[in-house]
């Protein structure tokens, strides 16, 4: 088929260049017209002549034109018209594409033949565009028609012609319009709308007409620009909020949207009808980007500053303003959204309390009021027998409804129930009290309480305020002096010294205070005149003349009265006067004991004894110690019979004597004492048992050939036992290696000097026996190590650790082993006992079972004349004969 298109091709092409070629003969110019791409063939025949011909210039065509059999001009080489015009530059690209070749015959050179040649276009070159993306700007107000070049088609041939096509979303709106040359452009076919589609992607497509090749593409984006045509809008036009007056903090948020770009959507918010200069832009303020309504402080109603901005007590009325930014370089209108803010009451204050003190009580000219502070005190006098006001107590809250209604409660907090009841709190008129006194006050029972008022309002939740108000109670003379003692009882002795000894002192006390307790002490009445004499102020009785001989052993009895500025009290003082007190004796000039260390506590360890010759309260002593060793008081103790206590563990080692002084002391008047000396002497108790003094850390003996040289060496042992550190007998057991012999002093020698114990480990049995009649026994074994080097050392002492263990796993053996034997043997006799004894159980089985058979055939055979069933369950008599 190829073939056959190529044939008819050059056909044609050959019909028409020589229905084309006008030939004058005898002209000296010839035209020819040529396709472009035509094969290589004959061009033109010129007049034969005696001469050839010849191109003039041959050098410009000579790749395409050529002179052949003297006169036929040849077309050597196909021609691409694209070519000849872009590259060659022979012709113009833009029109017709003409060259002139010029011949001449050699004979006739003046004679010049011009051949003009026309080489015909042929649509061979694919069409395109000079790019494949186009961008395009266009603003969304663009007039209806307005046309946006785009670029050309480039096609290297001429003359073409194009049909184009728009392809993508909205290519409704826009279509291609061709100018003059093959120019086209995009032209507006319907109105813009940025906010509707802000961007378009169409595809342009361009076909030749004659459909020889193929379409070419370009894609085009077509951004459409934003103007300011849109103003901001709220969703709704109004609105209303709640907000408690002790909230602060995020309101709300407004929006208005602008479907404008840019700054021509961008919203910015602000109040109006009022700014930042109005007093309610501190309590209130909107983020002008955001819209966020922020409440800078509480809303309070009782706000003197809010007050004029609310309507109806507790509305806020607020007017937001929204405009975009665009607004700046064009007009639009902004959009107003109206907040009707209802701010709710909250119980957010406390109830006030104001306290004011009547300066005028006890009087009659009415009430004189003072406020008094909270945690403030107040003087009232005791035993005022008269109702009066005390204060005036007024309440106050600026909350409203149940927030603002207030409950007074007032508390006396005493420890006496006469004051929690001397005070009444009546209500005069709504937040308004009075507190009266309404019992009298006794500063005796109690000098100071608290008054304690309590308001609370009746919201939830509540809130209180707590007024206090320190009572002191001033005092009133009304205590008479009080003595200690309803009776008082003082010794004297008969010797004793006038204006020198005190016999006792009285003491009496008076609730009252400052000169009300002011207290004076006299002796109203004594049996013998100014023998005694007391001292006002402090009460104390001394002797004021010699004791007569003959109140010895004998009492005497003063009444004594005490008196402050009103009131007196007396009492009665009773004195013994005893006769003269001489010291006791004890009956051995010192004591010594001795006690066995660890012993119970309060065992007894001695007896010490005195005596005292006086009679009665004198004749009656005690006794104390008086240590003279350190921290000897704390480990005895001595009872009033003279015994000696032990009262802490004795230990010989920390402490093996302990010295006192044992003091006894009378009862009499003035009392009388005595001294003895006293050891106690600490036994020691074998407690603990002799050990072997190893000097090294460790636990074997090593031995070399050097050592060997200074033996014998001393071993060394020591008990804790104090009094036995140095009377410790070594003995060698004789399990222990023949090489060796301890004595009992602990000397470790060779056992002849003229043998060398071998290399090896050597184990010394031995006992440590220390002296006490009871000893104790220590056994042990000491390791003797003898080698030639450390290495030897290490090797023995790994090996008898080796053989130790081993020997001990074996010993564990043979116990186990035995122990398994015995526990066998146990099974056994007890199976051989089970079965001796279930063999005596059966066979006396047996005996018993043919002894109840043998017995019960006998009584069958005897005559059996009782009664038995039948088997109609009648009883019927029978002789059962044999």
């Amino acid at each position: 088929m190829n073939l056959l298109f190529i044939f008819l091709f050059t056909f044609f092409s050959h019909i028409h260049f020589l229905l084309t070629i006008t030939h004058h003969s005898h002209h000296r110019n010839y035209h020819l017209s040529i396709n472009e791409n035509s094969p290589p063939k004959l061009l033109l025949q010129l007049p034969l002549l005696s001469s050839d011909y010849q191109l003039i210039d041959s050098n410009r065509y000579i790749n395409y034109f050529q002179i052949q059999n003297k006169n036929q001009l040849h077309l050597i080489e196909t021609i691409d018209r694209e070519l000849f015009c872009r590259i060659k530059k022979f012709c113009s690209c833009y029109k017709q594409c003409d060259i002139q070749l010029r011949l001449h015959n050699q004979a006739y050179r003046s004679d010049i033949i011009l051949v003009n040649l026309t080489i015909i276009d042929l649509n061979d070159n694919p069409h395109r565009f000079p790019k494949t993306i186009h961008s395009i700007k266009i603003a969304e107000d663009i007039a209806i028609g307005h046309c946006y070049r785009l670029p050309s088609v480039i096609d290297e041939d001429l003359d073409q012609q194009f049909d184009y096509q728009l392809q993508g979303n909205g290519s409704n709106q826009f279509l291609i319009e061709q100018l003059q040359s093959n120019e086209i452009c995009l032209k507006i076919q319907e109105q813009l709308d940025h906010e509707q589609c802000n961007k378009y992607e169409l595809l342009l497509i361009a076909q030749d007409r004659d459909r020889r090749h193929a379409q070419a593409q370009m894609l085009i984006h077509i951004q459409i620009l934003d103007i300011n045509d849109n103003s901001p809008q709220f969703k709704t036009d109004s609105m209303t909020l709640n907000v408690n007056e002790t909230f602060m903090g995020e309101l709300t948020c407004v929006n208005a949207f602008d479907p404008d770009e840019g700054n021509n959507g961008k919203v910015i918010y602000s109040f109006e009808r009022f700014d930042s200069s109005s007093k309610l832009s501190s309590y209130i303020a909107i983020h002008n980007l955001t819209g966020c309504i922020q409440i800078l402080q509480p809303l309070s109603l009782t706000s003197s500053d809010l007050i004029s901005y609310l309507i109806d007590d507790n509305q806020l009325k607020l007017y937001v303003k929204a405009q975009d930014l665009g607004s700046l370089m064009s007009s639009t209108i902004p959009a107003y959204l109206t907040i009707l803010l209802t701010i709710d009451d909250v119980n957010d204050h406390v109830p006030t309390i104001e306290f004011r003190q009547n300066n005028r009580m006890g009087t009659e000219q009415g009430i004189l009021a003072e406020i008094v502070q909270n945690n403030s005190q107040i003087h009232l006098m005791e035993n005022m027998n008269d109702t009066f006001v005390l204060a005036i107590v007024t309440v106050d809250d600026k909350d409203k409804g149940r927030g603002g209604d207030i409950q007074l409660n007032m508390e006396i907090l005493s420890t006496s129930s006469k004051h929690r009841n001397a005070f009444k709190l009546k209500q005069v008129r709504t937040n308004y009290y009075k507190i009266e006194i309404i019992d009298i006050l006794d500063r005796e029972i109690e000098s100071s309480f608290i008054l304690q008022l309590d308001a609370h309002d009746l919201a939830l939740p509540y809130h209180s305020t707590r007024f206090i108000i320190a009572i002191l109670v001033d005092d009133d003379n009304d205590s008479p002096p009080k003595f200690l003692q309803e009776l008082y009882h003082f010794v004297t002795n008969i010797k004793s010294i006038p204006q020198q000894t005190i016999i006792g002192e009285v003491h009496a006390i008076d609730n009252d205070l400052e000169k009300n307790a002011l207290i004076s002490y006299h002796i109203v009445k004594q049996k013998y005149s100014n023998l005694f004499q007391i001292h006002s102020h402090n009460g104390q009785l001394y002797l004021n003349n010699p004791i007569p001989m003959t109140l010895t052993d004998k009492s005497t009895e003063i009444i004594i009265r005490a008196t402050d500025i009103k009131y007196s009290t007396e009492t009665l003082v009773q004195i013994s006067i005893e006769g003269e007190n001489t010291p006791p004796h004890f009956k051995q000039e010192n004591y010594t004991f001795e006690t066995d260390e660890n012993k119970q506590i309060r065992t007894v360890v001695g007896n010490v004894q005195a005596y005292d010759n006086d009679k009665g309260r004198r004749g009656e002593y005690t006794y104390s110690l008086r240590s003279l060793t350190a921290y000897s008081e704390f480990y005895f103790h001595i009872l009033s019979s003279g015994d000696i206590l032990i009262t802490r563990d004795l230990d010989y080692e920390s402490q093996r004597q302990h010295l006192f002084i044992v003091i006894v002391r009378d009862h009499g008047t003035p009392s009388l004492e005595s001294e003895t000396y006293l050891q106690i002497n600490i036994r020691d108790v074998n407690e603990y048992c002799p050990k072997l003094l190893n000097l090294t850390n460790d636990e074997y003996f090593y031995l070399n050939k050097n050592r060997l040289k200074i033996f014998p060496f001393k071993l060394y042992a020591y008990d804790e036992d104090a009094s036995d550190q140095y009377n410790i007998t070594f003995t060698q057991l004789q399990s222990s290696s023949t090489y060796f012999q301890l004595d009992s002093n602990g000397t470790l020698s060779l056992s002849s000097s003229s043998i060398s114990p071998p290399i090896g480990v050597y184990e010394i049995h031995y006992t440590l026996t220390d002296t006490f009649s009871i000893p104790c026994i220590k056994q042990g074994i000491i390791l003797l190590i003898n080698g030639d080097s450390h290495n030897d050392r290490n090797y023995l002492l790994d090996d008898y650790r080796s053989n130790l263990k081993l020997h001990q796993q074996q010993n564990q053996l043979l116990l186990t082993t035995k122990k398994r034997q015995h526990d066998i043997m146990f099974i056994v006799i007890i199976f051989c006992i089970s079965s001796i004894l279930l063999t005596i159980f059966i066979f006396f089985g047996i005996v018993c079972c043919k002894k109840r058979t043998h017995h019960r055939t006998t009584a069958f055979l005897k005559p059996y004349a009782n009664g038995y069933c039948n088997g109609n369950g009648h009883t019927s008599k029978s002789l059962i004969i044999k």
